[in-house]
């Protein structure tokens, strides 16, 4: 019996030893508390930032002022970053109450911290389902919230330019045709909406890239220029006159005008046409030739140079 006391007192020493152990490793991994909780609502985002040490992920907690002061029965969201957003698709104009805690190993979590209370306001919602081809640039509205919006601004550039160094239009509708893009080259795009009532601008939504493997809405001068002449009597003709439309650098409106040789272009006789849309002369007189000029008008009322044609009888 002396032989075996021994080894007794040994394995209880051992089994004390291994639960002081074990307590002491769960003190090391006990979560420690939120020192610093902000929440702020963006639009669309109510966005959040915390800052506490040694946590594995993060919990926010929001519920409705006045339901309950307990978060576990909020809508708790779990969040692998200190700083990070949740969607404002709450209800609309209410007060909300926020709380954050740490969780640093399954169910060894921090106290929550808070309440943050916050009144949600309307605001736009950030266009969404963006899409473009050579042709256009769209995006869908019926998102909206809260209010609806009155135009939308667009900023196109270069792949990864820098927000407000790009290209800034105002569109009155959810979708664009003016952009002017170089062969070759490839563009982010991003587009926002604005809401009336002090609501202003939502967030920006993209960007969405499109490489320009033609150019489009360059303004080039027409190209191809010909005409057909049909004698209507021995000193008159009819005359039609045609060009090249380029779909990608188009449609455009267009400018002409037609004077006799050599003689400069008068502003009170120009005239404009639609794409797609040619003018016919029914009485010019054969005993002289005429110069025919045409040029593209283009977005932001920029014209291509003159293109000439001399019409020959």
């Amino acid at each position: 019996m002396r032989k075996i006391i021994p080894l007794v007192f040994l394995s209880v020493c051992s089994f004390l030893l291994i639960s002081s152990c074990s307590d002491s490793n769960d003190d090391k991994i006990k979560c420690t508390d939120i020192t610093a909780f902000e929440i702020v609502q963006q639009a669309n985002q109510i966005n959040f930032s915390i800052t506490a040490s040694n946590a594995l992920t993060y919990e926010v907690s929001y519920i409705l002022s006045g339901s309950s002061y307990d978060p576990n029965n909020g809508t708790i969201i779990t969040s692998n970053s200190p700083i990070g957003s949740i969607p404002a698709n709450l209800l609309n104009t209410h007060d909300y109450l926020f709380y954050a805690r740490t969780v640093c190993d399954g169910s060894n979590k921090g106290k929550w911290i808070g309440p943050k209370k916050i009144t949600l306001q309307q605001y736009c919602d950030t266009p969404s389902d963006l899409y473009i081809t050579s042709q256009f640039f769209r995006w869908n509205e019926s998102h909206l919230y809260g209010e609806e919006a009155s135009n939308y601004q667009i900023e196109y550039g270069p792949l990864g330019f820098t927000h407000g160094t790009g290209t800034i239009v105002t569109v009155n509708n959810s979708v664009f045709s003016g952009y002017t893009l170089t062969a070759g080259q490839h563009y982010d795009f991003y587009v926002r909406a604005y809401c009336k009532n002090n609501v202003g601008y939502g967030n920006w939504a993209g960007p969405i890239s499109y490489y320009a493997g033609n150019g489009v809405n360059q303004c080039e001068s027409p190209k191809n220029i010909s005409y057909e002449t049909t004698s209507i009597q021995p000193s008159y003709s009819k005359v039609a006159v045609k060009w090249s439309v380029d779909i990608f650098n188009g449609p455009f409106n267009y400018e002409y005008t037609l004077v006799p040789k050599n003689e400069v272009i008068k502003e009170g006789d120009i005239r404009t046409s639609k794409s797609g849309e040619f003018p016919v002369y029914n009485n010019l007189y054969n005993g002289i030739d005429y110069d025919f000029y045409v040029r593209a008008k283009c977005n932001d009322d920029k014209k291509s140079e003159w293109t000439k044609k001399t019409i020959v009888f």
